[in-house]
């Protein structure tokens, strides 16, 4: 399996890069605002109101509710890249896919997807999407909403990834078939990293499974049985400029 990585990354990625900036940028004009602090009462000797606003200060930026969620926002980010490179090695590892199938990592192309695509898989078998989540527990599944077992009775209802998936499902067959790529069966999957889906709930429109299985319901899913032609076709259509083991999108 050959896999392919976005030359400027993923959204995941570049959301960390930018939040990794400003995380060092607070705690840096947080410890000088600390600093100044200090030193005036010190100068003034006056040690144990330097001693009392440090620990204010300190206790105020670790209490504070958007610091709190800025460090919740840059840790699921973290568990996002995690995840992906888990099922990419997941997929690598099966042995299912040879050099014959092409892994397209984080696709974004405003044309064809809305925000990015985790993972595209394309070979003899035909084309898969993959919507990874890096979701700890269990998970019952209830048409497109996805809750989180919590306790006995009790379930939370997380952010479902399955409208998005099945909406981008749609999109990439448009744009394929604008440009001259007719009748393509595609197959959608949402693949939890951690966690497993416990029950099903009506229609979801798109497969819902795990790291472990992922490999497996692929390869056993209809063969599509897609030509070199085909699949050349495809990567063609998607706009990809290929270099090595990494793209761009043809301008």
């Amino acid at each position: 399996m050959r896999q392919l990585y976005n030359i400027n990354g993923s959204y995941a990625s570049t959301e960390k890069k930018w939040l990794d900036k400003y995380f060092i940028g607070i705690n840096i004009f947080s410890a000088i605002v600390i600093i100044l602090v200090c030193v005036y009462y010190i100068v003034g000797h006056n040690w144990l109101w330097a001693i009392f606003s440090l620990l204010t200060l300190s206790l105020f930026a670790l209490k504070n509710k958007y610091y709190k969620k800025f460090i919740k926002e840059l840790a699921s980010l973290k568990r996002g890249i995690s995840g992906e490179d888990i099922v990419a090695k997941s997929l690598e590892d099966s042995k299912f896919f040879g050099n014959d199938y092409w892994y397209i990592r984080n696709y974004t192309n405003k044309a064809a997807c809305y925000g990015d695509i985790d993972g595209i898989l394309l070979g003899p078998r035909g084309m898969f999407l993959l919507e990874v989540k890096n979701w700890q527990g269990s998970f019952r599944v209830s048409g497109t909403d996805m809750y989180r077992h919590i306790s006995k009775y009790l379930y939370k209802l997380y952010k479902s990834p399955i409208n998005q998936l099945a909406d981008n499902q749609e999109r990439v067959l448009r744009y394929l078939e604008s440009r001259g790529v007719n009748s393509i069966n595609l197959r959608s999957f949402v693949v939890l990293v951690g966690g497993r889906p416990e029950s099903f709930h009506g229609s979801t429109g798109v497969y819902v499974t795990t790291t472990d299985e992922i490999a497996y319901k692929i390869f056993t899913s209809p063969d599509h049985h897609f030509s070199t032609d085909q699949i050349n076709k495809i990567l063609e259509a998607l706009k990809l400029e290929i270099t090595g083991d990494t793209y761009s999108l043809k301008i």
